[in-house]
């Protein structure tokens, strides 16, 4: 116990034990109902401040490597409203500045950055220019001040900007330089955004959920692709005995696929791998079974089960590839009543994308395939009829093409599919309040990196207005 105990604001009340799974909030961000939350999951919580020394900096990251390596660390959630942020920057902490960030990346931290900020907008927060009173802040629900300090400093808006004009551009620069790595940023206006997102994370940790996959019901292979899932989560907890599972919560539009590991198949890297090795065994089933079974004998599989086994799996590699190449007829019979042939001809490979025989995990590009939203055929758009073909039943707006285009963009399919699935969840009018606000922030996350990706300003794509767009589905801003 002795790294947690030496410094008494690490741990809330009730001490922290050392078989139980942590969540470390890094800046002041805390409340009743989210102390009970993290401890009623059965979760310990380390709370550190942000407007600390150097050294309590480098704590952080020994905590956090150190529960991470115990495989006791649930999830990092950073706090960093504007004051914070302009906080990061100073040049006191240029030193252990990048080991912090490191820290997050490696850990999958959630980092919370006030929306304006991302549109390179920092204005001082109300308590700096305004005095406010507590009962005031509440009711507005804004970021609170990091400091309790600041709360009684009164200052003029031109003044604080021409102060920290320095402080300012460094900050951007600096949330660019965010934007550009693997780390998890949440855009917030409200506490309370802060809050939704965090309750979900900390569900997820607890049930060992790490991937969300929507599919609309009629989407081109939605069939196959649960057929797929269902062989694919047996192999691992039957031949493999991982501690895996896929739930599938449906309502009348769609199902959303949850993805749930403990051990080896905890995160996307790791499902891709296992995904490969099923395909390989799958493969190797149908070609030589003999050499299939005695893989796994290998294995600690008994010679008789290894054997029923392989033969169950090679029928059931046969049967979808059965079924995969019946649906594709089926929609190409759709497809060749609406169009010319020698368009269909031209078109077919973009259109219906025929999973690959010896690799059925491939079926999950084929779900997410977002090509036929744009494609155009002699200069007219694909009339409705064949878009329903292949997208299920969900109709886009001109916005939603366009954030499939720019997700299209993205180099990571695992992830452009994670974002298309957040759009079509986020669509599905049956989707819980609280998931449809959380994947309009997932979504945003994303519009405000894709100029980024794509070198250029936020107006050129019109995040702005997309972002409008994401907040009229749910209700306002």
């Amino acid at each position: 116990m002795g790294l947690f105990m030496s410094k008494e604001s690490e741990i809330v009340k009730g001490g922290l034990s050392e078989a139980r799974t942590t969540v470390l909030i890094v800046g002041d961000f805390t409340h009743e109902g989210l102390t009970a939350k993290i401890q009623g999951l059965g979760f310990d919580v380390v709370k550190k401040h942000l407007r600390s020394s150097p050294a309590n900096w480098l704590r952080i990251v020994e905590i956090a490597n150190t529960l991470q390596a115990e495989g006791r660390l649930a999830v990092i959630f950073a706090y960093l409203p504007t004051p914070s942020l302009l906080h990061l920057v100073h040049s006191q902490y240029d030193e252990v500045r990048g080991a912090l960030i490191d820290c997050f990346e490696k850990a999958g931290a959630l980092l919370f950055v006030h929306e304006d900020n991302f549109t390179g907008k920092i204005e001082p927060a109300p308590w700096e220019i305004t005095e406010l009173d507590e009962e005031t802040m509440e009711r507005l629900d804004m970021p609170w001040p990091t400091d309790t300090a600041a709360s009684s400093f009164v200052y003029t808006r031109e003044r604080w900007l021409e102060d920290n004009a320095g402080c300012i551009t460094k900050a951007l620069d600096f949330l660019n330089e965010l934007q550009r790595r693997k780390l998890a940023l949440v855009p917030f206006r409200k506490r309370s955004d802060v809050t939704l997102r965090m309750f979900e994370a900390l569900e997820d940790a607890q049930a060992g959920v790490f991937l969300r996959l929507y599919v609309p019901h009629g989407r081109y292979q939605s069939e196959q692709f649960e057929d797929f899932l269902t062989m694919f989560s047996r192999y691992l907890r039957d031949v493999e005995g991982k501690e895996f599972s896929i739930d599938a919560n449906r309502t009348l539009r769609g199902t959303t696929y949850i993805f749930k590991g403990r051990g080896d198949v905890v995160n996307v890297e790791e499902l891709q791998e296992a995904a490969n090795r099923f395909d390989r065994f799958l493969a190797l089933s149908e070609s030589d079974p003999h050499a299939a079974t005695k893989m796994l004998e290998q294995a600690g599989i008994s010679s008789t089960e290894a054997a029923f086994a392989v033969s169950k799996y090679a029928r059931g590699l046969r049967r979808l590839n059965m079924e995969v190449r019946h649906e594709f007829q089926r929609r190409r019979l759709v497809l060749n009543q609406n169009l010319e042939s020698e368009l269909l001809d031209a078109k077919e490979a973009v259109l219906l994308p025929m999973p690959m025989e010896k690799a059925p995990s491939s079926l999950f590009a084929v779900v997410g395939n977002t090509a036929p939203v744009t494609i155009n055929i002699e200069g007219s758009t694909l009339s409705g009829v064949l878009v329903q073909a292949i997208n299920g039943n969900v109709n886009y707006t001109v916005e939603d093409k366009r954030i499939i285009g720019l997700i299209e963009e993205i180099g990571d399919k695992v992830e452009a599919l994670r974002l298309r699935s957040e759009l079509d969840r986020l669509k599905d009018k049956a989707t819980q309040p609280e998931e449809r606000r959380t994947a309009v922030q997932k979504l945003k996350s994303f519009l405000y990196g894709a100029a980024k990706y794509a070198g250029a300003k936020i107006d050129e794509v019109g995040t702005e207005l997309l972002i409008k767009y994401l907040e009229q589905i749910i209700g306002g801003g």
